[in-house]
């Protein structure tokens, strides 16, 4: 799992309470509106000393508005960044070998790979994402997986395998399948 499943929970409801105050914000803020527009028309409202204060209402309303844009944007906000996480999450967990190639990603999700680098870098930072980062070997930008060993280290978890076809050693990160560099076997720790 790469996902950080605590923070990821927080953060959904988060958004639903937000929305669900956005939406409640809103419909005050039309239910003051009409009652104002109202308050006009009868004499005996409740709103009656609220229209003589013009200045007030106009606060009013632009604070209502301004907190209700606000928590909409912050909502939408969170849910693209978890429904992404959600996402890599899956892509994540069902790579064989543990190291994903940032084109052939790009390519998979039909995004540029400097928004998808831009996006994922965000997400670990914000420590939604876990158990990965970016790694350089050759010409390409990788993402390195890691199982979750319960090892504080990201760079631990690699043994050493002796192939069984050819008798080659080689570096395979625990619990990935790598192919054998001289003979082409799978190695599985």
């Amino acid at each position: 799992m790469y996902i950080n499943k605590k923070l990821y929970l927080t953060l959904k409801i988060v958004a639903i309470v937000g929305m669900y105050w956005w939406g409640s914000l809103l419909f005050q803020f039309f239910g003051i509106l009409l009652g104002d527009l109202f308050a006009d028309f009868a004499e005996d409202s409740i709103f009656t000393g609220f229209a003589d204060d013009t200045f007030f209402q106009i606060k009013m309303y632009i604070c209502l508005f301004s907190i209700s844009i606000l928590l909409f944007i912050v909502h939408f906000w969170l849910n693209k960044r978890l429904a992404n996480a959600n996402i890599y999450n899956s892509l994540f967990v069902n790579d064989p070998d543990g190291v994903i190639q940032l084109p052939v990603l790009s390519r998979a999700m039909g995004k540029k790979a400097s928004e998808l680098k831009k996006d994922i870098i965000y997400l670990i930072k914000m420590k939604i994402l876990k158990n990965c980062r970016f790694g350089k070997d050759g010409n390409y930008e990788n993402i390195v997986l890691f199982k979750d060993t319960g090892s504080k280290s990201l760079d631990g978890g690699e043994i050493k395998a002796v192939c069984s076809s050819c008798g080659g050693e080689t570096m395979v990160r625990i619990g990935y399948v790598k192919s054998c560099p001289y003979c082409g076997s799978k190695l599985d720790t």
